[in-house]
Formats: C-alpha cells, structure tokens, sequence
C-alpha cells in the first residue's frame, strides 16, 4: 500500500492509527524550533528476531530490518522526530512507526531514544496482532571529517500490546546519516 493511501484514504481502524502517527509526525518535526537548525535523516539496515508473547523472544524468528529516521533539533542535545522499523522474513514481517525523543550524549557520537507510536504485523505465523507500540533504542555516529554524513551504528526495541497477545522486535544494523 502507498504511503498516499495510507494518509489520503479511509481505511479500517489500524490505517487510521497509522495515519494519525505520521501525521502528528510529521508535523512534530516541522514545527519543532530548532536552536541549531540540524535535521537529521537516517536510512539503514540490519538483522533482528521477533516474536510474540506466545513464546519467549529467544524462541523468536530472526530477519532482515529496514530503519528510517527523521529528526530535528529541538534543544542542543535533544531532538524530536519519527522512527520507522520493519522486520521482515519470508512471509512473516513486522511494521513500527513511533513518534521519538532523542538525546545526544555531549561529546560523543552516542545517541539515546525513547518512543511511543504504533506496530503491527505478524511475527509468528499465529495471525495478525496490532497495538501501542514503546520504542528504546541508541545508535552511535561515525562521522566523516568535513561532511554532512555519518555511518551510524544503531539498535532498537521493540514491544506493542495488543489484547490477544503482544509482539516484540530487538535488532540492530548500520545507517547513512546526512546531518
């Protein structure tokens, strides 16, 4: 499905939940009143497992993850933004779309996040489970002299609850940054 349709389009409950988070994340980040004017946008890739709560994390699935980050200054070491995590491996795949607050460690490439938003997906073949997802995460920058990017080495977790039963997502990889 577009992203278009997503924002455009009625839908049933869980597209509409969607939509309302990038929305509101999107408008998050653009007023945000940067004190530097930084806008950071990373895009990268990794290897994670994910489960449900029918079984421990260690008994989940491991795959591919996609990560798209857009932050914006809003403080010298804090930020506001949106976070997007995909899992996915063979026909089983996971989606977590969470609004962020990131702080930066003073003189340091390391970066901590926390977030709320929402996920959904099927992480065991057991069914679709959709819910109020908790984002935590941190990620460190290896900058390259007199360049506006960065290789960022990232991390999340992730858990969203539902009422039949919950799935989480940990993984970890490597983004290009342009800052």
């Amino acid at each position: 499905m577009r992203v278009t349709s997503l924002l455009f389009r009625g839908g049933d409950k869980h597209h509409s939940m969607i939509r309302y988070f990038l929305i509101a994340a999107a408008l998050c980040t653009a007023i945000a009143a940067p004190t530097q004017g930084q806008m950071r946008i990373s895009v990268g890739a990794g290897l994670g497992v994910a489960g449900s709560t029918e079984s421990s994390l260690s008994e989940g699935k491991g795959g591919t993850i996609l990560m798209g980050q857009v932050v914006r200054s809003v403080l010298p070491f804090a930020g506001i933004g949106a976070e997007v995590n995909r899992w996915h491996t063979g026909s089983l795949n996971t989606t977590f779309v969470t609004g962020i607050v990131q702080i930066a460690v003073p003189l340091t490439g390391v970066r901590l996040k926390v977030g709320a938003g929402y996920g959904t997906g099927d992480p065991d073949g057991l069914g679709k489970v959709s819910g109020t997802t908790l984002h935590l995460g941190g990620s460190y920058d290896f900058t390259i002299p007199a360049a506006p990017i960065a290789v960022t080495v990232f991390g999340n977790a992730l858990l969203s609850h539902a009422a039949s039963r919950s799935m989480q997502m940990v993984g970890g990889g490597l983004a290009l940054t342009v800052r």
